[in-house]
């Protein structure tokens, strides 16, 4: 490879129904990747050991219910930081199509839509993905 070889792969996000089956519990990036462009993937797993460690010492050794109540407590969180990869994925689009006409980077990709200012649903998806109340322990 060259100096200038440059190599990328998919960013993708899988989105599961369910973080548990038997005795296996999947938290952060294993069971809900939130974005890689957000930064939000230790913060979720965090997060999601918190509550799991208190879901489980709240079921009294009941792994099935505790795994339940964890899914309930965080599925709103989750899906709040994992609606921030479709969102940047848009402004990213959005960017692009600022592009000169014959299809180079002349133009200043932040003239696109989004750039000056936050829109209205990047500060509410935002906000949506922050918000989490842990529970006491």
């Amino acid at each position: 490879m060259g100096e200038n070889a440059f190599h990328y792969d998919v960013v993708a996000q899988i989105r599961m129904d369910h973080w548990s089956r038997g005795r296996v519990a999947l938290l952060g990036d294993a069971g809900y990747c939130c974005s890689p462009l957000t930064g939000q993937g230790t913060s979720a797993a965090l997060t999601a050991a918190y509550v799991l460690a208190g879901e489980l010492h709240a079921a009294g050794g009941d792994h099935r219910a505790a795994f339940a109540s964890y899914q309930e407590r965080l599925r709103d969180h989750v899906t709040a930081n994992q609606a921030l990869f479709d969102l940047g994925r848009a402004l990213t689009a959005a960017r692009d199509t600022t592009s000169g006409a014959d299809g180079g980077t002349d133009a200043d990709p932040t003239d696109a839509p989004g750039f000056d200012e936050p829109a209205p649903e990047t500060t509410t998806a935002f906000r949506a993905a922050m918000a989490f109340d842990p529970p006491d322990c």
